[in-house]
């Protein structure tokens, strides 16, 4: 098993991208019941970004491969601003079921991907929790905390 960010010069991300590009898909419907086209447009549009102006680029992804070269994991982060102030945002995290990050490897992926956003001036990573599970995931393994808003949604 190896982690590893999808770049376009890293040679392991090309027989990669068809595989991410199918979670990133299976992922928003899971999660929002509908697909997010716009999601996986942005994300191909940064990879190839990154070739030419690395200092443009606003989104990564970072993938989780077996042996056998099956992508069993992903995370999407996007560099994100409100009222001036960038941040870290984790659009989404996903880990196949049995084949979750290792810790010690998941530590690492944390540290390199805050390295990121700090290097691009974000001083905060935010994160949309699925469950309260995974609120108490994210705040016991990766020290995020609850904020006090309740979002709310109406259909039309």
């Amino acid at each position: 098993m190896t982690i590893f960010l999808m770049h376009p010069t890293d040679a392991r991300a090309w027989p990669a991208m068809p595989q991410v590009v199918n979670r990133m898909c299976l992922f928003s419907v899971d999660a929002h019941g509908k697909l997010e086209p716009d999601l996986v447009r942005n994300y191909l549009a940064n990879f190839i970004t990154e070739l030419v102006h690395p200092e443009q680029v606003k989104q990564r992804c970072w993938v989780k491969v077996e042996d056998d070269g099956l992508v069993s994991g992903h995370i999407v982060v996007d560099l994100a601003n409100q009222n001036g102030l960038p941040y870290g945002s984790v659009a989404q995290f996903a880990s196949d079921e049995g084949l979750g990050f290792p810790r010690d490897a998941g530590a690492r992926l944390w540290e390199e991907i805050q390295g990121w956003v700090r290097d691009n001036g974000g001083a905060q990573m935010r994160i949309r929790a699925r469950s309260r599970l995974h609120a108490r995931a994210y705040r016991t393994y990766y020290g995020f905390k609850e904020t006090p808003q309740v979002l709310m949604w109406k259909e039309l």
